[in-house]
């Protein structure tokens, strides 16, 4: 179990902060908190997350409530991959396996990564939809990784040079 910070509102509420005793993974802006001669920082930010907040340099920093945002979603061919929508704004790195089918009979595999900006609540979109101008390019690009997609490479005789099948191994967040 994490190290946390237990703080008590003036109405009774209790929140609770992460505490790590990894200085990096609370960045710039921390708070240093030792406790029975260890040294534990949680990580402080501008944005509301508990309602302690310090002062440092004329700013007014919240200590958040989690050190280092993590997710990730594996995909599981059993379960439709719909049943989950991304949880905050930011970047995630997509994985996908290639392979690719040339015309020689040859085949040939590997795993690929691409960051992709994505919104709170966006969740895959049907295939058949059209990107409209306000989804941006996000929606396309997770749309693409999350459903098996194909692309057929032809030679300027119109002849199959090769077919790639992307598929999606799994979506993490970044940043």
């Amino acid at each position: 179990m994490m190290a946390r910070l237990t703080i008590k509102r003036p109405n009774g509420q209790r929140e609770y902060a992460e505490l790590t005793t990894d200085m990096s993974l609370a960045g710039s802006d921390r708070l240093k908190v030792a406790k029975d001669g260890t040294t534990y920082y949680a990580k402080l930010a501008s944005d509301v997350s508990t309602h302690m907040y310090v002062r440092k340099n004329g700013r007014k920093l919240y200590v958040q409530k989690e050190v280092a945002f993590r997710w990730i979603f594996i995909y599981n061919p059993d379960k439709s991959p719909d049943q989950f929508e991304i949880p905050r704004d930011g970047v995630y790195r997509l994985k996908t396996l290639t392979v690719s089918e040339y015309s020689t009979g040859e085949t040939d595999s590997g795993y690929h990564d691409i960051d992709v900006s994505c919104k709170k609540g966006d969740k895959p979109r049907d295939t058949s939809a059209q990107e409209s101008e306000e989804e941006g390019e996000y929606c396309w690009r997770l749309n693409w990784a999350l459903v098996s997609s194909r692309a057929i490479v032809r030679d300027d005789k119109g002849a199959i040079e090769y077919v790639n099948t992307n598929t999606l191994v799994s979506i993490k967040f970044v940043k």
